[in-house]
């Protein structure tokens, strides 16, 4: 055989056995009964990959109710915290505007001191986090009812209950010259006897923001 001939046939057998090398991995790698070596199979089936740091549930956290809206300080919301994983710490981002007191392990209260905008974070274990907003209520103008009053000297009458509306309570009250009545929450029972030597009066309430309406009293 010739050198050049030779060397075709030591390329085409080298080419061959390449491939055969080639066929022999791919269909080794497609028969399953070829892969289980020495166990690998039964050890994975037996011993799941699960690392600790990977929470699926965690994401999944929830708090009841989804949101709050306060309408006065002396309001108190109770809060529940489902999924993630426990146990939860609670905080809020303003202290100064409400507190946040655990009452269990999922449970806690918010307690406003203030009629204002904040939020409350709870985190758990994880530290995955949920937050609730907490928003002002919109109030209704704040007013007195009657707004005025005139108190004939002989006829009376002899006392008149003020009653205060919208605003947000608690309320408080004032009178101008000097106190003659008596106030129960939305109410200020006006006593307009024992104030007839004291004039004129002015009657006022104010909210719990501080908003304030008034009323007059005049004497014929």
């Amino acid at each position: 055989m010739s050198k050049k001939k030779n060397r075709l046939f030591k390329i085409i057998l080298n080419v061959s056995l390449a491939a055969a090398v080639c066929l022999g991995l791919f269909w080794g790698c497609e028969d399953d009964a070829n892969t289980n070596i020495a166990g690998l199979d039964e050890y994975a089936e037996n011993n799941p990959y699960t690392p600790e740091d990977i929470n699926i549930t965690a994401s999944l956290i929830k708090v009841t109710p989804s949101s709050i809206t306060v309408g006065c300080t002396i309001q108190e919301f109770d809060l529940t915290a489902r999924g993630g994983t426990q146990p939860y710490r609670w905080s809020v981002r303003d202290s100064s505007r409400g507190t946040i007191r655990e009452i269990s392990s999922q449970r806690a209260k918010y307690s406003p001191l203030e009629v204002a905008a904040n939020s409350i974070t709870v985190t758990d274990k994880h530290g995955y986090i949920a937050v609730v907003p907490v928003a002002r209520a919109e109030a209704e103008a704040l007013v007195i009812i009657p707004s005025s009053l005139n108190i004939k000297t002989n006829t009376g009458p002899d006392s008149v209950v003020f009653e205060a509306t919208g605003g947000i309570p608690p309320y408080s009250w004032s009178n101008a010259r000097q106190d003659h009545g008596s106030m129960a929450g939305s109410t200020y029972n006006f006593n307009s006897l024992s104030s007839a030597q004291a004039g004129d009066d002015t009657i006022t309430v104010f909210d719990s923001v501080g908003t304030s309406a008034s009323a007059t009293v005049t004497r014929d």
